[in-house]
């Protein structure tokens, strides 16, 4: 699962800077740290859902997405390209 702040937005550039790959979490680790609640929304790959931290009480949007899912190379590259891109935009 992706943990981002719910605060940012997901523009589309034209061609993401390259990053390497974000670490990814199981869901009992997210789980530990974070409060699942309520969907905000279902994609082509997966849901996002809201989560709050246990530690901060602040709000997170986390994405769970669908392994089985991603059928092909450009599907897995969309994902990971689509992580980078959040992972770069959380410092701002």
């Amino acid at each position: 699962m992706l943990i981002i702040p719910s605060s940012l937005s997901q523009p589309r550039p034209t061609s993401p800077p390259l990053l390497p790959s974000p670490p990814t979490h199981n869901s009992q680790d997210v789980k530990s740290e974070y409060v699942i609640k309520q969907v905000l929304g279902r994609g082509q790959f997966g849901t996002t859902r809201l989560a709050e931290s246990k530690k901060e009480n602040a709000p997170y949007a986390c994405k769970s997405i669908a392994k089985r899912k991603l059928t092909c190379k450009e599907d897995k590259e969309d994902v990971v390209r689509e992580v980078q891109i959040m992972h770069h935009l959380k410092g701002h």
